[in-house]
């Protein structure tokens, strides 16, 4: 049982790393993907990934059977792609511009503490008769 899973996953994960965008649609076409090979794996048991490449396609090909049967124009698919694209570039700028805000604060906030290390404050009473 541990072996099928384990040709299962690394199939798996072989299809995603192809997908580019996993919206709704590719998500359920990734379980049914799942479920079928983890059948195939119950039926077969010694199976390997070689056979499942023969039975279901290589990775890519599993992919681009998927984009050319179930977009009626691959144009709304690219539009995801680009607009992931640009969310992944933004996300990435954005965590960028914080750790750089977060490190000059850092270094403005050790500053004034050296400073306020260095300044000696004396209390001193003063009596006055």
């Amino acid at each position: 049982m541990i072996f099928k899973n384990k040709l299962r996953r690394k199939y798996m994960s072989q299809v995603k790393a192809f997908f580019p965008v996993k919206a709704k649609n590719e998500r359920k076409f990734l379980k049914i993907i799942s479920n079928s090979v983890d059948d195939y794996c119950t039926e077969h048991s010694d199976a390997n990934i070689q056979d499942i490449y023969e039975q279901f396609g290589s990775p890519q090909e599993t992919i681009n059977n998927y984009i050319m049967t179930t977009t009626d124009s691959l144009k709304p698919y690219f539009k995801k792609v680009k607009r992931a694209r640009t969310f992944r570039y933004i996300s990435i700028i954005l965590i960028a511009v914080i750790m750089i805000a977060s490190t000059l604060e850092v270094i403005k906030l050790h500053n004034d503490y050296k400073t306020l290390k260095d300044t000696a404050i004396y209390d001193y009473e003063e009596t006055i008769e």
